[in-house]
């Protein structure tokens, strides 16, 4: 059951040192009861052969005493979903990396089917979650999937066009779609260790996104309005990094207060809150689940600690070697907040090509794309470059390649 007094709680699943939860979905049944939390997880359950690995989901709507097998027949679980109002009807996909090969089935009636949701794609890529909010949708013909891929953010229209949502690249391991202040919101993070992995936000679906916070190694993100608790509409967003705890956001990723407590196992797979209650979270690691009850007095009350880096940071750019377009991330810490940065890039006579001041408005690692145009607007010789960034009184240099 879910701990109080802002504790995490282990809970009972399975001895097998071979299942490793990947994945957690928690709601309540529409038929059984509205008072006990149902839960869906997804397993990777690894045999000796790599090549035979497979996954399984169950489910336990006792809130976790028991659990009962749904004989899932694909591969490792790395997507779970169900929608509100069919609880028991799961979305899971699947993904085996020795044969490269990917799966989405949907459960119906306790009866898997799987499903071809890129007809014609033969790529394989591994999905990991998918969203959808039909009340949200800008389409008048139904609600798009949003599937956060290794290769970055789709979305798969009813009439089966396929759009790249411009985060390419990046291993999106969440996406959601949320109304807030009856604005739609779509939020994104990234499982990676570079500059540009962390939480987005895009306010126009997913057409541009911007960085709100630097995070390597996430494995999952969560939102949560917690009208039922307090009577009044409050998004918080919760994420677990792998290694370091997890953390919330009050103020959509601007800044983040850390809520590990008494959780030591660190090694996260995936992060849940349950449907319709907000007050139950859920966290999974290689060997266990664990939850955690937000209490709304604590939620309200307690201080706002800024989740933040203390230096300086200017990384190598990327792509580099270049020819369109290179992405300059730099870490800025809690003490420049409402700065200044100024990028200068300079060729190797060292005369200055560019310059551009950014305000800065939170702490984390902001990113400055440069297209290889000088201050006229004009493309650049091939050859080397210099960008120096300038915070208050840090300041870095790297050397880029541009080549046209």
């Amino acid at each position: 059951r879910p701990a109080k007094d802002g504790q995490w709680q282990p809970m009972k699943f399975a001895d097998s040192t071979k299942i490793h939860i990947t994945q957690i979905e928690a709601g309540f049944h529409p038929v059984l009861d509205w008072t006990t939390p149902t839960i869906l997880l997804g397993t990777g359950e690894y045999s000796d052969i790599p090549e035979d690995r497979h996954g399984n989901v169950y489910i336990s709507e006792d809130g976790g005493l028991t659990w009962y097998d749904t004989h899932f027949p694909g591969n490792e679980v790395t997507a779970l979903a169900a929608p509100w109002n069919a609880f028991l009807d799961v979305r899971a996909a699947g993904f085996n990396p020795s044969y490269y090969a990917d799966e989405f089935y949907v459960r119906h009636d306790s009866i898997w089917t799987e499903c071809d949701i890129t007809p014609g794609d033969s790529r394989a890529v591994r999905i990991n979650c998918f969203d959808f909010e039909p009340s949200l949708s800008p389409y008048s013909f139904g609600p798009p999937l949003y599937l956060g891929t290794g290769d970055g953010l789709f979305v798969i229209h009813p009439d089966g066009h396929v759009m790249n949502h411009k985060i390419s690249g990046l291993d999106v391991v969440s996406v959601i779609v949320e109304n807030v202040d009856d604005h739609p919101i779509m939020m994104a993070a990234t499982s990676g260790q570079t500059g540009w992995d962390g939480v987005y936000q895009s306010p126009d679906w997913g057409h541009t996104w911007v960085q709100m916070a630097g995070f390597i190694n996430i494995a999952g993100m969560v939102m949560s309005d917690n009208c039922i608790m307090t009577g009044t509409i409050q998004h918080h967003l919760f994420i677990a990094v792998r290694g370091s705890g997890v953390f919330e956001s009050i103020n959509l990723g601007r800044s983040w207060i850390d809520i590990t407590q008494n959780l030591t196992d660190l090694d996260f797979t995936t992060l849940m809150v349950g449907r319709h209650d907000p007050r139950n979270l859920y966290v999974g690691t290689t060997s266990a689940i664990y939850s955690f009850e937000i209490e709304p007095t604590a939620l309200q009350d307690r201080p706002l600690e800024v989740k933040s880096t203390r230096e300086f940071r200017l990384l190598q750019n990327y792509p580099n070697p270049f020819n369109r377009e290179t992405s300059i991330s730099f870490q800025v810490p809690q003490d420049e907040v409402s700065s200044t940065a100024t990028i200068s890039i300079y060729n190797t006579l060292g005369q200055l090509v560019k310059a551009v001041r950014m305000r800065i408005d939170h702490s984390g690692y902001q990113r400055y794309v440069w297209d290889g145009t000088n201050s006229e607007g004009c493309v650049v010789n091939t050859g080397v470059y210099i960008c120096l960034v300038t915070i208050g009184y840090h300041t870095d240099k790297i050397r880029m390649l541009f080549l046209r």
